[in-house]
């Protein structure tokens, strides 16, 4: 698979392609989903991940499809009567009931903007090495020049450039990505082959290239949809930070109390 982003694993590729609740197979009724796919991913082994990655869609749909066929097949044939599975499934229920109760707590905590950016700016210096800004943008690949300034002239007239970018994308563009109107997602600068990331860091959001790209592709044709800041960026994991003392010490609360009527014996 041709591809203009470094070193991406297939499966996380077909990620950035498909919601989390897209169905990619239905096996005797049952929906397989985006998300199961990403779960069957991530239980792998690093090797084991690395072999998936050199699949394409339909390989690791098929390996989806039958474990979800030798699934239904155990429970169709006894499985749920096995002493080891009823063990099992009594520890999970446990595990999950504590995961879910877990969850609530950390949701339930409080971080205004305000703390969220004071803190990163007392910690600007260590979160430049952390990450940068990122971008999103959807690009035409075409392997001939001229066709990529026809396509260039023709959706400068366009009188929305997103809609009619996406539409032209799905009808003309050679690259995996076409298929969902030439979106790349976000990504940040180093991500893209060198000729690629030199342009599009240089563009505003809605702007579009007017001269077609060229890299060992192809030529391309690029609009930006989005930019992240690096402050956007690491948002997500500076409220975690900020979040992280006060869940301990709801955690140490919840569980001195629970001890005050709770038997405990060590052996």
């Amino acid at each position: 698979m041709k591809s203009i982003i470094k070193g991406t694993l297939a499966g996380l590729v077909l990620a950035t392609t498909l919601s989390a609740t897209e169905t990619i197979a239905t096996v005797n009724g049952v929906k397989i989903t985006q998300e199961d796919l990403q779960g069957y991913l991530k239980q792998m082994p690093q090797n084991a991940r690395a072999q998936a990655g050199k699949l394409n869609k339909k390989a690791l749909q098929e390996q989806l499809v039958q474990r979800e066929l030798l699934t239904q097949y155990a429970l169709e044939n006894g499985i749920k009567e096995d002493e080891h599975y009823q063990e099992m499934l009594r520890k999970l229920k446990r595990d999950l009931a504590l995961e879910l109760w877990m969850k609530k707590q950390m949701d339930g905590i409080e971080v205004t903007e305000a703390q969220m950016k004071e803190y990163y700016k007392e910690n600007e210096d260590r979160f430049q090495q952390m990450a940068s800004d990122q971008i999103r943008a959807r690009h035409i690949l075409v392997e001939d020049k001229a066709k990529a300034q026809e396509l260039i002239e023709q959706l400068q007239g366009a009188d929305n450039l997103q809609e009619a970018f996406i539409a032209a994308a799905k009808k003309h563009s050679t690259g995996p990505s076409g298929k969902n109107g030439g979106d790349l997602g976000f990504f940040g600068k180093g991500r893209m082959v060198p000729e690629f990331d030199k342009v599009v860091f240089d563009m505003n959001v809605g702007d579009m290239t007017k001269k077609p790209v060229k890299t060992k592709f192809g030529y391309h044709v690029i609009y930006v949809e989005d930019k992240k800041d690096r402050y956007e960026v690491l948002k997500p994991m500076i409220e975690r930070n900020l979040k992280l003392p006060k869940f301990s010490k709801i955690l140490q609360e919840t569980t001195e109390k629970a001890k005050q009527n709770a038997q405990i014996t060590y052996n």
